[in-house]
């Protein structure tokens, strides 16, 4: 996964996050993270725009995405889409 990606995504998260955290590990669970249904959109309207895709419907689901990693390869599945 390219790493600008997921740097990128970190970001997003941290900044959207109601706690103030400085890093977050890739295997670390959404809920865990404190993300709940509110941030967790806040969130995909960020990824949204900064990589100019868009999430399915049915992928609009917090609970579709366990951890920060499957958040992360969803949007690279997207981008990866977008480009064929």
């Amino acid at each position: 996964m390219e790493s600008t990606i997921m740097d990128k995504l970190k970001k997003m998260v941290i900044e959207n996050l109601e706690d103030d955290i400085e890093s977050i590990n890739l295997d670390d669970g959404i809920e865990n993270a404190g993300i709940n249904s509110i941030t967790f959109v806040k969130i995909v309207v960020c990824i949204e725009s900064e990589f100019d895709i868009e999430f399915d419907e049915d992928s609009l689901d917090l609970s579709n995405f366990p951890t920060i990693e499957s958040l992360a390869a969803y949007v690279e599945k997207k981008l990866n889409e977008k480009e064929q």
